[in-house]
């Protein structure tokens, strides 16, 4: 699978943008992975350098120009997880395995993502939720082994609360993010409740952000979906004198990039702290701006 790419391969990204098709299932949003093009990756950025690359190839020809970071309080410390890895973990389960397809027998037909289209969302869920049980915001009982940190105990649970919503173990309409959450804090006596949105995205971020809560961020393209989990975001804040020499010219844009868990790779970061090397922090955390994000899962 195509991880993350390089600032260089941007350029191509607005003639995508002005083409979007949504993913479609019998007329509703759906997050996958099917085709697995790269439209996707071209809106993430692996590094802070490359954001501030892109920024200024649009703007850095401007007299004065000048980018500040802004909201930098740092962000939530949820470790990536490669949703491949948690699969075929999952799928090697034999009789263990839940009953998918609700035939009760457990078989191959109860393996996850027989299609090939994905499962990122609940993966994006599962990150979320193993931060927040790290947290001791809720507890449970673990199936798989008796770890309760070892994300696939988490992510059998959440499996578990998306077939409770009819999933058919690849791919998964948006809507059914904030059902399983709901489910899944339902299940293990949690009063938290997950709710999915379009609209006021930042503010329900950043609500989510200073409760110390992640969420779950929805982004479309041309040929596919994606589900990410949210650790936080920064402002980039861009001044330039639009007339050379000219003080009263100044402009000012802010532009925000929301820092995600993409799930396509795993990172040895510690959600408790610690000390990281670049390459960890590098694979752990990407940013993606806001006005690529279409919908938000938030947790409350």
């Amino acid at each position: 699978m195509k991880k993350k790419i390089y600032i260089s391969c941007l350029s191509i990204l607005f003639s995508f943008l002005a083409v979007i098709v949504l993913p479609q299932s019998n007329g509703k949003i759906v997050d996958n992975e099917y085709n697995d093009g790269t439209t996707i990756s071209e809106m993430i950025y692996n590094n802070m350098s490359e954001v501030d690359n892109y920024i200024n190839s649009l703007y850095g020809n401007k007299d004065s120009f000048l980018i500040t970071t802004l909201h930098n309080y740092g962000v939530l410390s949820i470790t990536n997880v490669d949703q491949s890895r948690l699969k075929a973990e999952y799928n090697a389960l034999g009789n263990s395995k839940l009953d998918l397809n609700s035939d009760h027998k457990i078989d191959d037909y109860d393996k996850l993502d027989r299609s090939g289209k994905g499962i990122c969302q609940p993966t994006a869920v599962t990150m979320a939720l193993k931060y927040m049980y790290v947290r001791s915001l809720f507890d449970y009982t673990p199936r798989v082994n008796n770890d309760k940190n070892d994300v696939k105990n988490i992510f059998y649970e959440v499996v578990d609360a998306y077939i409770q919503n009819k999933w058919k173990g690849s791919d998964a309409e948006r809507k059914m993010c904030s059902a399983s959450l709901n489910t899944f804090f339902k299940n293990h006596n949690s009063a938290y409740k997950a709710t999915y949105t379009t609209s006021g995205l930042l503010n329900k971020i950043d609500g989510s952000y200073d409760l110390g809560l992640p969420s779950i961020a929805h982004i479309s393209s041309s040929s596919l979906g994606h589900a990410v989990t949210i650790c936080g975001y920064y402002i980039k804040r861009v001044t330039y004198l639009e007339e050379p020499n000219k003080t009263n010219s100044k402009k000012t844009i802010d532009m925000n990039f929301i820092v995600i868990n993409t799930g396509w790779e795993d990172a040895n970061i510690e959600e408790n702290g610690g000390v990281f090397s670049n390459e960890e922090y590098e694979k752990n955390y990407s940013y993606i701006e806001l006005k690529n994000i279409d919908a938000i899962t938030y947790i409350r």
